[in-house]
């Protein structure tokens, strides 16, 4: 009787502290707020089914986000999983990774990405995931780079490694969401160096972005890895596409 008591009163304690915990750090909806039930983590149901999926992984020639690419720079494939606008959840969900540190929501769609991706990469799959750097200066102020953290997730499922020193940004350009097509090429051009190109000889490499827009980043980032490393071929992914 009395281990029972104890194992009763244990049990309150629990979920006291539960309670307790759920109060300072409630368990919410990166979208809506809502709070989550218990098993239940970054998305109520509303706004997981208000997410618009591209399905590019079911082209069997060509995708929206492979022609927004050609005619500039040669890619093995390309990925998104989701369509980004102002009018679903996908904007909410992309500007909590990226402005509220919702840095476990960034890794949990990055392992939500390496779903689709175990499908659509059935060969030429590639070597190294290489994240968009973010310039030092923006990276301490936000604390974390969000392209990242999706690329932790991709790599927690796929169990390709992911490279951070050969790419990096040598300049601290401002935000490219108010800028036209033209501006957006001229804000990064020529932003990026590469850490010893001559060891990624005939490397597949994989880079990782949060949203795609114009492409005017991965083609500076694409450019610089094909222009300076021999054999290179080049693959870009992202969590969303502004189609």
């Amino acid at each position: 009787m009395q281990g029972q008591a104890l194992h009763n009163v244990t049990g309150k304690l629990r979920q006291i502290k539960n309670d307790l915990m759920a109060l300072v750090f409630p368990n919410t909806c990166a979208v809506c707020k809502i709070q989550l039930p218990d098993g239940m983590q970054n998305l109520c149901f509303v706004c997981t089914s208000d997410l618009h999926y591209t399905y590019f992984e079911s082209y069997k020639e060509s995708s929206p986000l492979d022609e927004l690419f050609w005619g500039r720079v040669f890619l093995k494939s390309t990925f998104s999983l989701l369509y980004f606008t102002k009018k679903n959840s996908t904007h909410d969900l992309v500007h909590s990774i990226k402005y509220q540190n919702n840095q476990q929501l960034a890794i949990a769609m990055g392992e939500k990405m390496a779903e689709k991706l175990k499908i659509k990469w059935k060969e030429d799959i590639p070597d190294f995931f290489i994240p968009v750097p973010l310039h030092p200066k923006k990276k301490f102020k936000r604390g974390y780079n969000q392209s990242e953290l999706l690329a932790q997730g991709l790599s927690n499922k796929l169990t390709i490694p992911i490279e951070t020193k050969l790419l990096t940004r040598s300049k601290n350009t401002k935000t490219q969401t108010k800028k036209g097509k033209m501006e957006r090429w001229d804000n990064v051009d020529n932003i990026f160096d590469l850490n010893h190109p001559e060891d990624w000889k005939n490397k597949h490499l994989c880079i990782v972005d949060d949203v795609i827009t114009t492409g005017a980043t991965l083609e500076s980032c694409v450019r610089i890895l094909q222009q300076k490393i021999e054999g290179c071929e080049v693959s870009v992914i992202s969590l969303a596409f502004a189609k």
